[in-house]
């Protein structure tokens, strides 16, 4: 699977109020784990509990007759490790050729080493560490799941696979193209990666899901996302000489020196925390030199670190242009290397 810089990560959504949350949990993966291993020639025993110690799974190749012990890990901290020196015992105690953990988080240090240790003094890579990504990679190629259907060429930054009792689902947090903050949850079956519509996708109230709270969106919302994205941003031009009928431009600007003076004492007083204030308005009637100003003060505020953004707020369609705004802007580039104090006029 190629997702670019994409991050994606196996879930079981499970409600945590259940009384059995954690069983559930566990068998859930455990059977996505049996059922890949299955189609890799593998005939699995689950849970299997002998001399005092519980094995997630035991397999054995039906073609070489090798055997593996597979340890099956859903917590969501880093292993420590207890569970590699587990396993080690567990291959030892059955004969084994390998053992192998699957993991939903991540292998801590210490536990990586104690991991490359063990397979140094035995010559070959006797023990494995699987994570989701690798997880979700081999279930790819051997076609247990399949990519989503993405109807635009678009390529999210996130990616879930969740576990569910009854099925597999792909989810994908759809984020605002300003702020970047999930705004809603779109979905796709995992068998066969087609688009799962608003009414069959299930319920992540009281669930670990990142966010349970993000209501799910039909997949015809990806037309909207895409007109919000191409609202247009109209900034204020000045005219090409001081007689030209459009906005003044700022080195032929005259006047105003005291308003000036207190807007740019506005914005000290915010660099300072001087005032908990971050609005202020500039009323007056139609070509009265609203847009003048606001030329003015982007060109005489920029050596203060202070970002005017003129625009013309008659094109606002909807209430997040002035996000559009700033990141559209050209000026955008300035702010981020120069980690000025923006805002718009």
């Amino acid at each position: 699977m190629e997702y670019g810089k994409t991050k994606y990560k196996i879930l079981i959504p499970i409600n945590k109020t259940r009384d059995d949350y954690r069983n559930v949990k566990g068998k859930l993966f455990e059977r996505l784990i049996s059922a890949f291993l299955k189609n890799q020639s593998y005939r699995v025993i689950e849970r299997l509990r002998d001399v005092g110690t519980e094995i997630d799974l035991l397999c054995q190749n039906e073609l070489s007759s090798s055997k593996v012990v597979v340890e099956c890990k859903t917590q969501s901290e880093a292993l420590n490790t207890a569970v590699i020196n587990k396993l080690h015992t567990d291959v030892s105690l059955h004969d084994a050729s390998n053992g192998w953990i699957f993991a939903l988080s991540d292998l801590g240090a210490e536990a990586a080493g104690r991991l490359r240790k063990l397979n140094q003094k035995s010559d070959n890579n006797t023990y494995k560490f699987i994570d989701a990504n690798e997880l979700i990679g081999v279930l790819s190629k051997c076609g247990a799941i399949r990519e989503p259907q993405f109807e635009t060429e678009e390529r999210a930054s996130e990616i879930f696979l969740c576990v569910l009792e009854h099925n597999i689902i792909w989810v994908v947090p759809s984020r605002d193209s300003t702020s970047n903050r999930p705004s809603g949850l779109r979905a796709w079956d995992a068998e066969n990666g087609k688009p799962i519509e608003v009414n069959e996708c299930p319920d992540f109230q009281g669930s670990d899901f990142p966010f349970p709270e993000l209501k799910w969106l039909s997949h015809s919302r990806l037309t909207l996302e895409k007109e919000k994205e191409n609202q247009p941003v109209v900034e204020v031009i000045p005219g090409e000489e001081w007689s030209d009928y459009r906005p003044s431009r700022p080195d032929d600007f005259v006047g105003r020196k005291g308003l000036i003076a207190e807007i740019s004492t506005f914005f000290d007083r915010v660099r300072s925390g001087a005032t908990q204030s971050r609005l202020f308005g500039i009323k007056g009637q139609s070509g009265w030199g609203k847009s003048s100003l606001a030329l003015k003060l982007a060109h005489d505020l920029l050596n203060q670190k202070v970002i005017v953004v003129p625009v013309d707020c008659r094109a606002a369609k909807a209430s997040y242009y002035p996000d559009l705004v700033i990141a559209k802007s050209p000026i955008q580039k300035f702010f981020i290397a120069r980690n000025a104090l923006p805002t718009a006029a």
